[in-house]
């Protein structure tokens, strides 16, 4: 498996992460989950950490956290990540995503990355009803590789790539299920991200230091709209050899994704929570 590939695939399996999977070689950045604010007077005291460690079967590939902070009428959540174990001998990453929400949805979604010595840096603002505004602040050279079109009008009423997930957690915080079908803007490309509830399942550990218990399946597929690089490779899957799944379970504070995992023909990756 190409480096590109395993980085893609650690990036999909993580970060809460998930949201943006891209399929490996997609060349799209993952995701992060929020959802709008709920406490429009409460101090920003009431942060959440998560952590987790992303594998290919025993070998570690990263190491992720995500904070979520409501407060202030705002939301704020933030997701960091960097390359481990095996993936420091191909070569190493680290990134960084932040998403703020009102009450009227999405504001303003931040996304860098370093792979080696290329960085990237974007920010994306969102208003109702209209086009979200990407302003790109440092991107490598390759960045200008031609792309399939995103079609006129077609971003108005999206969302960002951190956004499906805590939504779904918020849902099933209330009772309801995690089903969502969302349109996605990364601020270079553009999606449909379909989640479908599968039900209750009870996880059993298989590291020391992950959860087991009760939780909720939620299986996530993607459908492209547009922005993805027109350059093809041999390790580029289609999306329907694709399969990735989000386990919820109930943690103190609320919701939360437990494990993630990304399958295709080459192989697959899982994050786990780490409860250490």
């Amino acid at each position: 498996m190409r480096p590109s590939t395993i980085r893609w695939a650690v990036l999909a399996a993580g970060l809460t992460l998930a949201a943006a999977m891209p399929g490996p070689g997609a060349h799209a950045q993952s995701a992060v989950a929020a959802t709008p604010a709920t406490a429009a007077a409460a101090p920003l005291d009431g942060a959440r950490t998560w952590r987790y460690a992303v594998n290919w079967g025993p070998a570690a590939l990263a190491e992720l956290s995500v904070t979520l902070t409501e407060g202030l009428g705002e939301t704020v959540m933030s997701g960091d990540g960097q390359g481990a174990g095996l993936l420091l001998l191909f070569s190493d990453f680290e990134l960084s995503q932040t998403g703020r929400y009102g009450p009227e949805g999405p504001r303003e979604f931040t996304a860098s990355s370093r792979v080696g010595d290329k960085r990237t840096n974007r920010r994306v603002t969102f208003a109702p009803g209209q086009t979200p505004v990407t302003e790109t602040l440092a991107a490598p050279a390759d960045d200008n590789e031609p792309r399939s079109p995103i079609p006129e009008g077609a971003l108005i009423g999206a969302v960002d790539p951190m956004f499906p997930i805590l939504s779904a957690m918020r849902k099933l915080d209330a009772g309801g299920d995690c089903a969502g079908d969302h349109r996605v803007y990364t601020g270079r490309s553009a999606f449909q991200m379909t989640l479908r509830d599968l039900g209750p399942e009870v996880l059993t550990a298989d590291r020391d230091w992950t959860f087991s218990g009760p939780a909720h399946r939620c299986s996530v597929s993607l459908a492209r709209i547009g922005g993805f690089r027109l350059k093809s490779n041999w390790w580029d899957q289609d999306e329907a050899d694709v399969t990735r799944d989000i386990w919820f379970a109930a943690l103190p504070g609320g919701t939360a994704p437990v494990r993630m995992q990304i399958e295709w023909p080459l192989g697959y990756a899982v994050g786990r929570i780490d409860l250490r």
